[in-house]
């Protein structure tokens, strides 16, 4: 894992480093063969063991998670996540996370920011609507997001145009 990268992990886990912010997005580090319930009755199997074990990822700046299904936060994430990193997600998931004792973090409305300053940078994720398909599955499954991730260079706060902008789907997939 290099400076100023994108990893693909698997499923929807992607660590990304620009800017000198390390962000891991959707964390799903169950193996190979591992099922998940992501509805009720709804069981989907890990094809695929994640490119990156959960223990090998370097420090975290943040979290980024589209919602609350098993293959976006696995029970791996859950029991092995620090609970001292900042997560950014939807605000139902955010209260279901703090119940879970993840206390740091923002729950975003569609089209709020939250922005982060580092030595070396300046971030901001907006939260974009998102939905599961077509109308009326997204009325049985949980409220989801894409995300605007924007990095400035060189900078204690955004201003102009980003150095780089990234979409990430969550699981809009239909529209």
């Amino acid at each position: 894992m290099h400076e100023n990268s994108i990893t693909f992990i698997g499923n929807a886990t992607t660590l990304i480093r620009f800017a000198g912010f390390t962000l891991l997005t959707d964390p799903n580090f169950v193996h190979r063969g591992a099922e998940l319930e992501v509805a009720p009755g709804i069981k989907i199997t890990r094809l695929t063991d994640p490119a990156i074990d959960i223990d090998d990822l370097p420090k975290l700046d943040a979290v980024v998670i589209s919602h609350l299904h098993a293959d976006h936060f696995d029970e791996v994430a859950e029991e092995r996540l620090s609970r001292d990193v900042p997560i950014v997600t939807t605000p139902s998931s955010m209260r279901k996370l703090e119940e879970k004792g993840f206390g740091l973090g923002v729950g975003l409305d569609t089209w709020a920011s939250h922005e982060m300053v580092g030595p070396e940078g300046a971030l901001r994720l907006t939260a974009l609507p998102a939905r599961h398909g077509p109308a009326g599955v997204d009325l049985v499954m949980p409220e989801t997001m894409g995300t605007c991730m924007e990095f400035w260079r060189g900078t204690e706060e955004p201003s102009g145009p980003p150095d780089v902008r990234l979409y990430q789907s969550g699981d809009t997939l239909m529209f």
